[in-house]
């Protein structure tokens, strides 16, 4: 019932508001399956809609790990005909490459000093 929300929610924004762009938070607590009915949903009213999120959990789930919308998984979500991609994934590793770590001060990145 919760992926008949979200898709229908998505839809309804992506046509109603013409939203061109969702963001989808700890996007691996959700299942491939949901966000490929999402990038249908959306991509039928809008084709060169972005969507993406953070591929990962934020913490533990009971979602299998094959079946988790993380960035391992993405590749699982493929576009629909006309799109102009399916779902993409924030990448944390280069983030952490090059501001450096969020969690560790000290753990520097390229653009904060490290050669």
């Amino acid at each position: 019932m919760f992926r008949k929300y979200m898709v229908d929610s998505v839809s309804y924004w992506a046509k109603e508001y013409h939203v061109d762009g969702f963001r989808f938070d700890l996007m691996a607590l959700h299942d491939v399956q949901t966000m490929q009915e999402i990038e249908a949903a959306v991509h039928a009213v809008n084709p060169r809609a972005i969507l993406y999120g953070e591929g990962w959990t934020g913490g533990t789930t009971p979602l299998m790990e094959n079946r988790r919308a993380s960035q391992a998984n993405i590749k699982k979500v493929t576009a629909s005909e006309g799109a102009i991609g399916a779902v993409a994934v924030f990448n944390d590793a280069i983030r952490d490459g090059l501001k450096g770590s969020v969690f560790n001060a000290k753990d520097r990145g390229y653009i904060s000093g490290i050669i």
